[in-house]
C-alpha cells in the first residue's frame, strides 16, 4: 500500500494518509505493508505522545502522535476517554448538544489496528 507524510494543519507536524487520500502537496511517499509499519515513518515529538487515527468530519482519516494537549485542541473541550482492548477512543461526550458535526462510523474490521 502507497502512504504518504504530510504536514497537518491542525497540530503542524507529520502524518501518515493513504497516498490516494492526501489533498494537497506530500512531504515524501513511500510503499508500507500496513498502517503500523508505515507509522514508523515518523517519530513521536515527544515521550507523552502516543499514536492516533484522528478521523475529523468531512477529512479523511489519518495518522500521528498526539498528546493531551492536542486531544484537546482537536476535540474542542474538555475531552472523555473510552478504553477499550488497548485503544482509547477519545470524544466529545456534549458533541450532539453543541450540535457539533457528526463523524464517520468506527466498527470492528476496520483498516487501522495499532
Amino acid at each position: 500500500m502507497r502512504f504518504a507524510v504530510f504536514i497537518d494543519d491542525l497540530l503542524g507536524r507529520k502524518c501518515i494518509i493513504p497516498e490516494q487520500d492526501l489533498c494537497g502537496d506530500p512531504v515524501e511517499v513511500f510503499d508500507a505493508d500496513s498502517w503500523e509499519t508505515a507509522l514508523d515513518r515518523i517519530d513521536p515529538p515527544g515521550e507523552s505522545y502516543s499514536p492516533a487515527l484522528l478521523c475529523l468530519p468531512i477529512h479523511a482519516a489519518y495518522i500521528t502522535y498526539i498528546d493531551d494537549i492536542d486531544m484537546m485542541l482537536i476535540i474542542g473541550c474538555d475531552v472523555t476517554k473510552t478504553q477499550t482492548e488497548g485503544v482509547s477512543l477519545i470524544y466529545d461526550p456534549l458533541g450532539m448538544k453543541k450540535r457539533k458535526m457528526l463523524n464517520r462510523e468506527i466498527r470492528e474490521g476496520s483498516i487501522l489496528t495499532l
